[in-house]
């Protein structure tokens, strides 16, 4: 029923994808003896993003039992929510909702710092509230950190990487068993992906930085266990760019700052209202809300969830080189694919400054199938003594999905060597050089004589 197209893929213009398919299943239990009547489900769905994330949903579906529906989708500021109606649940009875989503991720970023400028707008101070018990950041001690990490700082682009430099270096990372707030994070030091985000949030909002929760996945290769990759991160509003992503711990001890990978999908955003319940910190993410009526005994409905990632499209590109010999230098590509399907029309080239390099024409693949690999030698001409400049690697490819790309780039130092036939003449200028000296040393002397 659902199993649309939603966003179409220009081919002209590659992009460095991956595409993956989420399979979702929640199976709602009745453990009781009583049934449960007019049941809803409501269940939070990709959806697609731009700006801080580049996500694209390419077909859907969603089933009951196994069978497909049409259920009930709505939007709100951040999130897309599916309300399935499942009827009548009978004592020790069950109903099982699959979503099944296919989704291009593209990679976001960098950003140039000096396109940030100006103010915050007055619509967007409601991100810089605090939140108790999640983002404190009118608690004092907050509020003086916060204070110390933006000192002087011309710009909002600084003030935030100031207080991200801060929190990957302050916090160490452990995993939780349960969700904290930012105090907790600062005062114990401690937390995994939540509280480091939770802590920059806080810090970031009490220095007038507008700031959101994102709850989602990030993909693990060799794993297809969607659980196992939950994730979390932030995004922030910058003046003049508008929402933008920080990862405090993906890759662990580097972060991303301004810029996330095409390995990160985004399930959810949240302004930090929908996080805290009776005092404690709750992400909402893949849990299943429910209605239903009963008459008698309330019906004991419970759920299981399960979730599986394959990755469908996506290519890797490594890019080595070997020695430099007469000017010559031998660089290898090896083109791996990584994805499940078979790609096709694999164009493999190098490029690089052409006032140091002679690079040769591109080479060809015709396909490549899901986990196969290829490597490609290049010999690229040396012109003149170089250091550091770069030598880049592109594959662009064809998918069932459309048209992508994937690079790789070295920096590339060398010193140019004489020509060989050249190199025997200068020795054997310089021994010449020599004997004449030597004959006129000779002469000299006599002369003298």
């Amino acid at each position: 029923m659902l199993a649309l197209l939603v966003y179409p893929v220009a081919a002209s213009q590659p992009t460095k994808s991956v595409v993956y398919t989420i399979e979702e299943t929640h199976r709602l239990q009745n453990y009781s003896t009583n049934a449960a009547n007019d049941v809803v489900a409501t269940i939070l769905i990709f959806d697609n993003r731009s700006g801080h994330a580049s996500q694209h949903v390419l077909s859907e579906q969603v089933e009951v039992d196994g069978v497909p529906i049409s259920p009930d989708i709505s939007s709100t500021e951040d999130n897309r929510i599916a309300r399935i109606s499942l009827g009548t649940i009978l004592p020790d009875g069950s109903k099982t909702i699959t979503v099944t989503q296919t989704i291009m991720v593209d990679k976001v970023g960098p950003i140039d710092p000096n396109t940030v400028q100006g103010n915050v707008p007055a619509d967007f101070l409601v991100y810089t509230e605090p939140i108790a018990n999640l983002w404190e950041s009118d608690n004092q001690v907050i509020i003086g950190k916060a204070a110390e990490l933006t000192a002087g700082q011309p710009n909002f682009y600084l003030k935030a990487r100031g207080v991200f430099d801060f929190v990957k270096d302050y916090l160490t990372y452990q995993e939780q068993l349960e969700e904290h707030g930012a105090v907790w994070a600062y005062d114990h030091r401690s937390g995994d992906c939540t509280e480091f985000t939770n802590l920059f949030i806080a810090l970031c909002r009490a220095a007038g930085i507008p700031t959101k929760f994102v709850s989602g996945y990030s993909y693990k290769s060799g794993d297809e266990n969607l659980e196992r990759m939950g994730h979390a991160f932030a995004i922030m509003y910058l003046p003049n760019v508008g929402w933008t992503p920080v990862d405090l711990t993906w890759p662990l001890h580097q972060g991303q700052f301004g810029e996330l990978g095409n390995d990160h999908l985004v399930q959810l955003t949240s302004d930090g209202k929908n996080m805290v319940k009776d005092g404690r910190v709750t992400v909402p993410g893949n849990g299943v809300t429910w209605s239903y009526d009963a008459s008698g005994p309330n019906p004991n409905l419970k759920f299981e969830y399960t979730g599986r990632i394959t990755r469908e499209i996506a290519v890797e590109a490594k890019l080595t080189g070997g020695g430099i010999q007469d000017n010559m230098g031998r660089f290898s590509v090896n083109v791996k694919n990584i994805g499940l399907q078979t790609v096709t029309n694999l164009r493999v080239e190098l490029s690089a400054d052409v006032n140091y390099f002679e690079v040769p024409p591109a080479r060809d693949i015709s396909s490549l199938a899901g986990g196969a690999q290829q490597t490609v030698s290049f010999d690229v001409g040396v012109k003149a003594d170089v250091e550091n400049s770069p030598l880049k690697a592109s594959v662009i490819y064809d998918s069932s999905y459309g048209t992508f790309l994937a690079e790789d780039q070295i920096s590339v130092s060398v010193i140019v060597s004489a020509p060989h036939g050249e190199a025997i003449n200068i020795l054997l200028l310089a021994i010449i050089a020599v004997i004449i000296g030597s004959i006129i040393a000779v002469v000299a002397v006599l002369l003298r004589r």
